[in-house]
This record gives structure tokens, sequence and C-alpha cells, in this order.
């Protein structure tokens, strides 16, 4: 089974009330491309923290859209950009 988190404890409060806003919000959490893990610490700790979440419509109006993750530089926060896919950039 695929974890959010490596080497870190898991608030479970936290998650099911995050979890339940997306869901109440009829968000969509777009998977990521590239990266595992979006925030990483000098102790080996990774978390899937940042992410695009997507409105249903925008599906209907943007049917490729790809979330990408980049390598980190300065933080310990990966770059991630959103783009739809079927567009040449």
């Amino acid at each position: 089974m695929w974890s959010e988190r490596s080497n870190c404890v898991r608030l479970l409060t936290g998650s099911k009330a995050f979890n339940s806003f997306i869901d109440e919000c009829k968000v969509v959490d777009l998977s990521l491309l590239g990266k595992k893990f979006t925030w990483f610490d000098p102790k080996n700790k990774m978390s899937w923290v940042d992410r695009f979440l997507v409105d249903e419509y925008w599906l209907v109006c943007f049917n490729d859209l790809i979330q990408q993750g980049y390598d980190r530089s300065i933080s310990g926060h990966i770059s991630i950009l959103l783009y739809n896919s079927s567009v040449d950039c």
C-alpha cells in the first residue's frame, strides 16, 4: 500500500480532517508525476504535503491536467508544475 509519508509520524486526526475536506469540497487530488514525495528534511523524513487540488469541473474543461514534480533546490520542498498536456507549451 502506498503511503504519503516515510519515516514520519502520521497524525490521524489531521489526515482524516484533510481527507474529509477534500471529499466535502468535491475537489480532486491529482496524481504526482516524477516524484513520490514533495517534502524532504535532513533526517531522511519525506512526505507528500504539497499538491494541487482541482474542482471536478476543471477536469471536464482541462481533461489532460498533469501535476509534475521537479527536483528541490534550496528548501525542503520540490517545485510542482500544473499543466494541460494537450496544450503544446
